[in-house]
């Protein structure tokens, strides 16, 4: 087969498959002619099928035919046609004989053609000229036969292109408004359902039912019942006063536990720490405090040493005549 041919014959059973629903392996309907004609040749009739239509088929045979072909005596023809499965058409009689068999080509017409279409999808094999022109006028019937050797399909008839294009644009306008039917059917069958379950239910639990019925149907939220905690941010920890942390950190003396708060110490400078120590230092004594205020008292420029003071402090002591139980011995 040339390359062009195979390549039309090919997209021309996609047309069948996609719009038609034919399915693999493709039943083909065979006539006693195109049988004895393979057999006058010498044809592969079930490998010429498969060649031409590019696919696994089923070859068959209606009981009419076979007849035909009993009655023609060819050996060749009939041992060919026994290996394909037989089809049924009802026109013979086997109580009567011959009497009810029908001519292939009716009997053919009368399996193809159900109710005006080729219900069972059939692809037809015959060298009748009348017959392929009858199945013309039959949308969606694929037509075979052979010319000098060679396995030919026709062209798809008018007919065929007609409902091919009603098809595709019905699937353009109403494939939404299937979908939407497809749904509505599924609620009905439900709701069907739930009303014959609740048919078997108990008086009290049909009361139940009723009463829940009337109530308005809440929608259930769809989605997270929470935030993301992605999104949310971090909680802050609150700020704490100075008088409240100083209040929370005094703790009572007679707690064990209590420590003495550490102080940091400031390397800039040196006062605070200074004055720090003197405020934890003991009480001074009145002599101590005079010996301060004397030296307060005393000039910037001059410097007087404590050795000085009690010198003289001792020398006025001895003068007013006051008994001193021994001598005054200098510091060193």
């Amino acid at each position: 087969m040339r390359q062009k041919r195979a390549k039309a014959y090919r997209k021309q059973m996609a047309y069948y498959k996609y719009n038609f629903k034919f399915r693999e392996p493709y039943q083909v309907l065979v006539d006693d002619e195109i049988v004895l004609e393979s057999s006058r040749i010498k044809l592969n009739l079930a490998g010429a099928l498969e060649r031409t239509i590019q696919a696994p088929v089923k070859p068959m045979i209606t009981q009419c035919c076979m007849e035909a072909l009993y009655r023609s005596k060819n050996e060749d023809a009939i041992s060919l046609a026994k290996r394909f499965e037989r089809r049924r058409c009802g026109h013979r009689d086997a109580t009567q004989e011959d009497k009810g068999a029908k001519k292939p080509h009716d009997c053919l017409w009368d399996v193809v053609v159900v109710e005006g279409q080729n219900k069972h999808r059939y692809v037809v094999a015959t060298q009748k000229d009348k017959l392929r022109q009858r199945l013309r006028r039959v949308p969606a019937v694929p037509l075979l036969y052979v010319n000098r050797s060679v396995m030919i399909m026709e062209p798809m008839s008018s007919v065929t292109e007609r409902a091919r294009e009603l098809i595709e644009r019905g699937k353009l306008v109403g494939g939404l408004n299937e979908v939407a039917t497809a749904n509505n059917k599924k609620r009905k069958k439900s709701e069907d359902d739930s009303g014959s379950e609740s048919e078997s239910d108990n008086d009290d639990e049909k009361e139940g039912s009723e009463a829940e019925a009337d109530k308005p149907k809440v929608k259930k939220r769809k989605g997270p019942k929470q935030p993301n905690p992605l999104s949310i941010k971090k909680k802050k920890k609150p700020v704490v006063a100075a008088s409240d942390k100083t209040v929370n950190d005094t703790k009572p003396e007679g707690d064990a536990t209590t420590g003495k708060k550490r102080r940091r110490r400031h390397h800039g400078s040196t006062k605070n720490s200074d004055e720090g120590d003197n405020s934890n230092s003991k009480p001074q004594s009145d002599s101590d405090i005079a010996a301060g205020n004397e030296e307060k008292g005393e000039d910037a420029g001059e410097h007087v040493s404590r050795k000085e003071v009690k010198q003289a402090q001792a020398d006025a002591a001895l003068a007013k005549g006051e008994e001193a139980s021994g001598p005054v011995e200098p510091e060193e």
